[in-house]
Order: C-alpha cells, then structure tokens, then sequence
C-alpha cells in the first residue's frame, strides 16, 4: 500500500519548488479570522454592507435619501463619486476608514492568519483585496520562525504598508527603504467605485502584475472570503485574462473555495475559471487543502494528481501559543532547509 499512498511522513520528508499555489483574500477571510480570536481591542471587522454602521459614518451620510442609505457601502461610495468625487464629504470617509482599519491588531495567540502564512512557502503566493493589517502583522510576526514565507500582494493598498518612489521598493508604514534611505509613504487605498483603473497607480499595478503572472500556472487556486462582486468588472477581468480558458489552460488546476455563501450561488460566480469537477468548495478555513496539506500543498497535488496517488491528511491541531504552533511546524522548516 505504500507505494499507493503518500504519508503524512513522506509529506513533510518531500519538497518541489514547483506547483505554486495562489490564495486570493477578500473581506470575508478577515471576519472569519476574527470569529474565534477576536481582534485584540474587541474591534468588529467591517464588510462593505456594514461597513457605515461598524465605522460612524452618520454625519457623512445623513442627507442622503433612504432608498440610497439601505444600499451596501459599496453602491453609496459610488454613487457619491460620480456625484462629487473631489468633496470633503468623501475626504472624510476615507479618514476615517483609513484610521480604523490602521487601529486593529491581531490577537497575540495564532488566528487563522498565522495558520495561512505559515501553511504555505516562498512559491506560492497569497493576494489581498483587504484594507486590513492582518495578514501583513500575521506575516511579521512569523518571520522570527522563518523566512521561507509566501510572497504577498495588496490589490486594494493596505493601511499597514507603504511605498518608495525613489527604490520602487515597498515595506511596513513608518520604516524606511533600505535602498534609498527614505520613509514608506502610506499606499493609496483603492475604494469601490465601479472603475478603479489598477494602473493609474505604480504600486498597485505592480502588485497585479505579479498576481496575473502567478495565475498563469498555478497547481492550486483558493478564493477565500472573496465573493467577486459585478461592481468589480476590471479585477475580475485581469485575472480572467491571466487565467485563460480553463478548458484549455487550466485543465489541471485545482480551484478552491472557502466562503459561507450559497454553494450555487458561487459556482455560478466563479463558473469562468472553473474546469469540469476541479474544484471544492468549504465553508471553513480548517477544511481547506491548505490546512490538510500544510507547507505541501503543491507535493499532494503532484502525488494526487499527477501520480494517482492516495493521501493522509495532515490537520494542525488548534494552538493556544505562537511558540506552541511553531514547534509543530518545525520539522517541515528544517527539512526544506536541508
């Protein structure tokens, strides 16, 4: 049976570079972080439809007519853009946002954002639409493990990141470029009005230029809390582009799901970059190949699918420390350093 069977031994004892994995974040996986482990002051995170009750937007929007308030933020913010796109009405929402997105932390014991930066590698590659901190304090705070760590992109800037001009090199907001010596000015943040225009900004075009060329050949995709809104129409037709047919591009990609939505609901969402019955969908993050196969996503694709191969599934279990959580995934680290 072993030859049939690739073992939680033989997993952790095997390492490729290659079969990349890319996992797109939305809102969604930011909430669901929170579920468990809330942030550290007791902050709610917002999603666009609740987003004016979470934030106090009322002395933004109370002149506006109620048909337009009972809309998610998403419509509102849109429509006041196309209406008065230069207000200080709009200046002050963004503040204000900016400012509460920049106030929340992560929890000090491990969330499902630590579980996420460490279960994947240097190959793959994690995408946020979130304006949120999470996922970089998540990736900071591993990188005194290791720093065999997936490459990040912001697709929407980030209120924990900023840029240099001068280098094209960007880092945490506060700190400096190593190259040129400068501070990290804070990236803009792209809000959700119905045409974003990703290149008008270098920091955010470079960031869906490495996204695109890492959804050319991917062995494994996974949208999480990512609900590809119709408002969207130029994010959702970048990585269209990049991805291909998947008849024909993607014959062999596995594309994941992890959304508390109707099942139908997103396999009619995402049908475009679904090819016949390479896909699952979950409603828990814990349930993900990324948690089956922590750190060998890619290996258990290879043996699955390329090899014919049976496979353990190899869940980490609930941690209560950082220390306790990096002890378990120390014997991965030591054999890819090897």
């Amino acid at each position: 049976m072993e030859d049939f069977e690739f073992t939680i031994s033989q997993q952790i004892n095997t390492t490729s570079e290659g079969f990349r994995h890319v996992v797109i974040l939305g809102a969604g996986a930011s909430k669901a972080s929170c579920i468990d482990k809330p942030e550290k002051s007791g902050s709610l995170i917002p999603l666009m439809n609740d987003l004016p009750k979470i934030i106090d937007l009322k002395n933004e929007l109370n002149d506006l007519s109620d048909e337009l308030l009972n809309e998610n933020f998403e419509k509102i913010f849109s429509t006041l853009f196309e209406i008065e796109p230069n207000s200080e009405r709009l200046k002050s929402i963004e503040t204000k946002i900016y400012d509460y997105f920049s106030s929340l932390e992560l929890p000090d014991v491990p969330t499902i954002y630590d579980y996420l930066v460490l279960s994947l590698r240097n190959k793959d590659l994690i995408a946020t639409f979130n304006w949120d901190p999470f996922l970089w304090q998540a990736y900071h705070r591993n990188l005194n493990f290791t720093k065999n760590l997936p490459k990040l992109v912001f697709l929407h800037g980030n209120v924990a990141i900023g840029t240099c001009e001068k280098s094209k090199t960007f880092g945490p907001n506060g700190t400096r470029s190593l190259k040129s010596g400068d501070l990290f000015t804070p990236t803009k943040l792209l809000y959700p009005v119905a045409n974003k225009n990703y290149n008008s900004d270098n920091f955010i075009k470079s960031q869906w230029n490495l996204l695109s060329k890492f959804l050319e050949k991917p062995a494994r995709v996974t949208i999480f809390g990512y609900s590809a809104p119709v408002s969207d129409v130029e994010a959702i037709s970048i990585m269209k582009k990049a991805w291909g047919n998947p008849e024909i591009d993607q014959v062999l990609a596995q594309f994941e799901i992890i959304d508390i939505q109707n099942k139908s609901k997103l396999e009619k969402s995402w049908k475009n970059f679904i090819f016949s019955h390479h896909y699952e969908i979950s409603k828990d993050f814990f349930k993900s190949s990324i948690v089956r196969f922590p750190r060998r996503t890619g290996e258990v694709y290879c043996a699955t699918y390329l090899e014919a191969k049976f496979y353990e599934e190899n869940y980490p279990p609930k941690f209560k420390t950082m220390d306790e959580m990096w002890n378990w995934y120390k014997p991965f680290i030591e054999k890819e350093k090897q």
